[in-house]
């Protein structure tokens, strides 16, 4: 069994650990970081945005716990704090997917949730002659 998720535009490859969303496409790497904090086939990128694709509005203690909970370690000792970190990181995979990481504040709890950027893709566009995307 292949394990696809399809939903519209939205395309989860679990076992490639790819992402497309439209034309756009991202496939994720095996996480480098500390392997006993995340498993050795996992990439916490994927785990976090198919998660945030998925399920929507999300708190930064339960983004850690889908990246973190499946290991007996539990994740660093800094815990949802340092999810600002990955979200730093992972900048350029959201790019490549047209997706935006945005924020609301409901009841006092802070959510984070995915967008689309609106942004066209430019891999079909050429540069004119003065090298700016016609």
């Amino acid at each position: 069994m292949h394990p696809v998720i399809r939903h519209n535009d939205i395309v989860i490859d679990r076992k490639t650990r790819t992402i497309s969303v439209g034309v756009r496409s991202y496939k994720f790497r095996i996480s480098a970081g500390n392997k006993k904090y995340v498993g050795p086939d996992s990439s916490a990128a994927f785990d976090a945005i198919s998660h945030l694709l998925l399920n929507g509005h999300t708190t930064d203690a339960e983004l850690f716990d889908v990246i973190y909970g499946r290991t007996g370690e539990g994740g660093p000792d800094s815990g949802p704090k340092m999810m600002l970190i990955h979200f730093i990181n992972w900048g350029h995979m959201l790019d490549a997917l047209g997706l935006q990481l945005s924020k609301e504040k409901m009841g006092g709890v802070l959510y984070r949730f995915l967008r689309t950027t609106g942004r066209p893709d430019n891999r079909h566009r050429l540069p004119d002659k003065r090298g700016t995307m016609r």
